[in-house]
C-alpha cells in the first residue's frame, strides 16, 4: 500500500520491481494498492477544500495526497494509476459530505468502468 502522484506511484513500483528481481521474488505476485483521498468539483471549490483543511500547499503538491478534479479528471487519474501497475485504489471522502461525495462518485466516475 503506497502514497503518492501517478509519477511517484511509478518510481516506488519501479524501486520494488527491482527489489523483486534482485532477491527472485515475482512481482506479479505482490497486490499493489494505493491509498488516497478523493475531491471531486471544479478548481475554485476545491481551492477552498484546501484552505479549510488548512493545507498550505500547492494544488500540484496536494496532486501526492489527493485525487482531485472534475469526474472526468478522477477518471483519467485512476485509469493512470492502473496503467501504472496499481491493483487496488482505497479512497476516503470528506466525512462532512460523505454519503454526497461517494454517491457522485459512484455515479460519474465509477460508473463508466
Amino acid at each position: 500500500n503506497i502514497f503518492g502522484s501517478v509519477d511517484t506511484v511509478k518510481g516506488k513500483l519501479d524501486v520494488l520491481r527491482e527489489h523483486c528481481r534482485e532477491v527472485g521474488r515475482d512481482y506479479d505476485s505482490i497486490v499493489k494498492s494505493r491509498l488516497g483521498r478523493i475531491i471531486m468539483g471544479d478548481r475554485e471549490s476545491i481551492e477552498k477544500v484546501f484552505e479549510q483543511m488548512g493545507a498550505d500547499m500547492t494544488m500540484e503538491r496536494m496532486r501526492e495526497f489527493l485525487t482531485y478534479g472534475a469526474p472526468e479528471q478522477i477518471r483519467q487519474e485512476i485509469e493512470a494509476f492502473r496503467e501504472a501497475g496499481i491493483d487496488y485504489l482505497i479512497y476516503s471522502f470528506d466525512p462532512r459530505h460523505e454519503l454526497e461525495a461517494i454517491t457522485s462518485f459512484g455515479n460519474d466516475v465509477m460508473s463508466t468502468f
